[in-house]
């Protein structure tokens, strides 16, 4: 019989063997005993020291691991699979130089070695060198066709590049080779989204899930392609999962959050952002959705805290400062708002969106020219943008270049056939020159572009349009915008009677007395009760197309407003009262609200009484301009019937652009209304006369922002219509006894 002296392996090799096992099984903790057991009795063990490094890296402990892969480079410089493990640690760690360094020299070893390629590439595409990342792709799939890492990586670059047919091919590689993995049919998925097939793309997400059905990261695409596809409840439902799966997922929360905020639920949306807020306070994402979401739902000082946060957090987010701008903007604090634009266009000097938005703000501020300036830019950049050229339009329909407005909202509307707002912009433009029949009708087109931007009441009944009335038949008139517009337009009450309809109108609460009697009229409501049965419905502003209004056809031009009269001061002077400034909430109010300071002067112009009928009146203000002259009224003027009480007893009144004028026109009392040189288009141009109101008298800008012309001319006016309260006066100086 035969023997044979077989050698057994030593300790050491068996504990590496053992650990190798452990290593493979995924128990690294008990790997890791086994090799600091050899390191420990052979510190120089390269394989140990190799091995404990990888293990280390999978740990995310990797400084450690970079320092004990270093000892064993130490021992084995020419090991191309130690070279390009310890470029992984150095990839994690971010020193892509030295990550860079590590993949080249394993290259140069072993230039077939495909992992250090498709390794080389990625720290490319870290450094944004994205050509060389792609020729490392490409290398390593022609040393390996079906190698997995570099078909994604390789795939994902052309989908990032928008080449999207490229992506499609690899990705339909990786399907071919690895069927059975949901990664290779979750990125075929994103791509096709990204190519715009999205009924494809879920078919593809889908298989994704069949094969992985809890993967989250396959639900969480699902969720984005069902949004693309205004699937939104089964978007929600796709991220709710996720958020069940993982409860300390914040991108779940707020990707929930995004879908309700689609779906016009805003606020259980905030509760969804706050939810993600807590588990990860600084999610940028979440912390932006929110102050969107808030900003929707018109909450603006809380969406500007939530934007300023985000903006000091993230000083280079340039959404976040848009964003802050546009608030700003809506609160009319115009010089905060203008310097975020300046300041986003610091971080995307090349975003048309923002030079367009600057130039709303400056617009707004009545710098014109600089706004037009900033126009021309976007439009520069972005050529076909219609909404710039239609801003355009309005800047110069409000410098009164009327020609070249239409000719610019025309060019918008053939860029974009559903830019509404052309439309109702060019309406703007016929009426103010006069041309009321073809602006009435494009008027009507200010329906559809409200309807896009807030919303609108659905009403069942047909829109009066003029029709002949059956007998008994009701139609109910409804006010649309501001009160000043419902006081002009209710004239119409009483010709709608006439056509044989009973009449109901509906106006806002402040309205509601003023107009009770209002002839014409037999059942006014306020806005929010429960409408009567009617068999018609037509909003105010709607009734000047129903009637073929022109010109020489106003109706009422005298008066139809019958107020008793309330006398504020008891004497014997002539009265006068007075309005210097509109709704501070008024995206024109800074051109048509006249400063307290250029107007008070006119206040001291005749010894006469001046009645303040500006509302609000802040206690401050009112201390500004008391003089023994000036009265207030008793009671605050928050109903439209008091203040028109007032008026009745008044000789004259001298308002801005405002409620108030239309109340005095509507009473047929005297007003001199002072008009900003882009005033509404219902003041007309140049004119100094009003044919909605025969009693007014219009005092207009001579150039943009010159209010100290209007009062000028105001000043004089009044001393011409007063001459006696003057002389009266200069009699009282003249004779009066002076004390020595």
């Amino acid at each position: 019989m035969l023997t044979t002296d077989l050698q057994q392996p030593s300790i050491s090799e068996q504990h590496l063997l053992h650990g190798q096992w452990l290593h493979e099984q995924g128990r690294i903790d008990d790997a890791q005993q086994c090799y600091i057991h050899i390191l420990q009795q052979h510190p120089r063990h390269r394989i140990a020291l190799h091995l404990f490094g990888i293990s280390l890296y999978q740990q995310t402990r990797y400084a450690e691991s970079e320092y004990v892969l270093q000892q064993a480079q130490e021992l084995a410089p020419d090991d191309c699979d130690l070279l390009s493990d310890r470029g992984l640690v150095l990839l994690a760690k971010e020193d892509y130089l030295a990550a860079l360094d590590c993949f080249e020299r394993a290259i140069a070893i072993d230039p077939a070695m495909s992992a250090a390629w498709n390794n080389l590439g990625v720290t490319f595409q870290h450094l944004q060198r994205l050509e060389q990342a792609e020729q490392c792709w490409r290398q390593v799939l022609v040393l390996k066709p079906e190698h997995r890492d570099a078909l994604i990586n390789l795939g994902n670059l052309f989908y990032k590049q928008g080449k999207n047919a490229e992506a499609l091919e690899l990705f339909g590689l990786l399907l071919q080779n690895y069927p059975q993995e949901a990664m290779s049919w979750r990125v075929t998925a994103k791509a096709l989204a990204q190519a715009g097939l999205h009924e494809q793309a879920l078919h593809y997400i889908q298989q994704a899930l069949q094969l992985s059905p809890d993967c989250t990261d396959c639900l969480t695409e699902q969720g984005a392609i069902l949004r693309q596809l205004h699937r939104y409840k089964e978007a929600f439902q796709s991220y709710h999962q996720v958020a069940d799966m993982e409860p300390n997922n914040a991108d779940a929360d707020n990707n929930c959050g995004v879908i309700l905020d689609d779906l016009k639920q805003h606020e259980e949306a905030q509760t969804y952002y706050q939810q993600a807020l807590k588990k990860q306070p600084q999610h940028i994402d979440a912390l932006f959705n929110f102050a969107v979401s808030l900003e929707k739902c018109g909450l603006w000082e809380q969406a500007r805290q939530r934007y300023q946060q985000l903006t000091h957090e993230q000083p280079n987010h340039i959404n976040a400062w848009h964003g802050l701008a546009g608030v700003l903007l809506k609160q009319r604090r115009l010089n905060d708002a203008l310097g975020c634009y300046r300041r986003a266009l610091m971080l995307s000097p090349n975003s048309a969106e923002l030079w367009h938005d600057c130039a709303i703000v400056l617009r707004d501020m009545q710098r014109h020219w600089l706004a037009l300036s900033c126009l021309w830019r976007a439009i520069q950049l972005r050529p076909h943008f219609a909404s710039a050229l239609n801003t355009h339009g309005m800047m110069l329909y409000e410098l009164r270049q009327f020609d070249d407005a239409q000719a610019d909202f025309k060019r918008a509307r053939e860029l974009d056939p559903n830019l509404s707002e052309t439309y109702w912009n060019q309406a703007h433009c016929h009426l103010i020159q006069g041309q009321m029949l073809l602006g009435w009708q494009l008027y009507e087109w200010r329906k559809t572009w409200l309807s896009e931007n807030a919303k609108q009441r659905q009403w069942q009944k047909p829109q009066w349009r003029g029709e002949s009335f059956l007998p008994g038949q009701t139609i109910l008139l409804h006010a649309e915008q501001g009160y000043g517009d419902t006081i002009q337009f209710c004239r119409y009450a009483s010709l709608v009677a006439k056509r044989g309809a009973r009449v109901i109108l509906e106006v806002p609460d402040a309205l509601h007395t003023l107009l009770s009697k209002l002839p014409g009229v037999e059942q006014i409501i306020v806005r929010g009760d429960n409408l009567p049965a009617h068999d018609w419905q037509c909003s105010l502003m709607s009734l000047p197309l129903a009637f073929a209004t022109t010109l020489t056809s106003i109706p009422a031009a005298a008066g139809y407003l019958n107020i008793s009269a309330k006398r504020v001061a008891n004497s014997k002077n002539p009265q006068i009262g007075f309005v210097w400034a509109g709704n501070a909430k008024h995206h024109n109010d800074r051109a048509r609200s006249i400063p307290l300071a250029t107007f008070k002067p006119l206040l001291s112009v005749l010894p006469t009484d001046y009645i303040c009928l500006q509302q609000p009146l802040p206690e401050h203000v009112k201390q500004t301009i008391s003089a023994a002259n000036i009265h207030f009224p008793d009671e605050t003027l928050n109903d439209f019937a008091a203040t028109a009480a007032i008026i009745a007893g008044l000789d004259l009144v001298i308002t801005v652009d405002t409620a108030v004028a239309h109340l005095a026109g509507a009473m047929g009392k005297t007003v001199w209304i002072l008009l900003a040189y882009n005033n509404d288009w219902r003041w007309l141009t140049e004119r100094a006369d009003s044919p909605w109101y025969h009693s007014a008298r219009l005092f207009r800008q001579p150039v943009l922002g010159d209010w100290q012309s209007v009062i000028a001319e105001v000043s004089q006016a009044l001393t011409q219509h007063y001459p006696l309260s003057l002389k009266r006066t200069e009699a009282k100086e003249s004779y009066e006894p002076k004390i020595i």
